[in-house]
């Protein structure tokens, strides 16, 4: 879901996207009971070959991105630990 709302940023803002790779490692923590866990943080790396854009507007696009992921698997990014990475590969 990351790398697809990443893509249609870039796209829909006129950006030719070669190739997006995206590794997220998700958190959690037990919330009580062996069975219930909770996600507690979210580490995100985008690796993109995306000509005619720089770094800083990759991460911008990939910052939003993630905040739209978490909200819509109904989370708040003010209850997790949130790291991204963002490396634009060769163009």
């Amino acid at each position: 879901m990351f790398a697809w709302f990443v893509a249609e940023a870039l796209v829909n803002h006129g950006s030719h996207v070669r190739q997006l790779t995206a590794e997220i490692v998700v958190s959690c923590d037990r919330a009580g009971e062996v069975t219930e866990l909770a996600v507690s943080g979210v580490a995100t790396k985008l690796l993109g070959r995306v000509p005619e854009i720089g770094q800083e507007r990759l991460a911008a696009v990939a910052g939003a991105a993630l905040e739209r992921c978490i909200k819509t698997l109904g989370q708040r990014g003010a209850d997790l630990t949130v790291t991204l990475e963002t490396v634009l590969e060769g163009r």
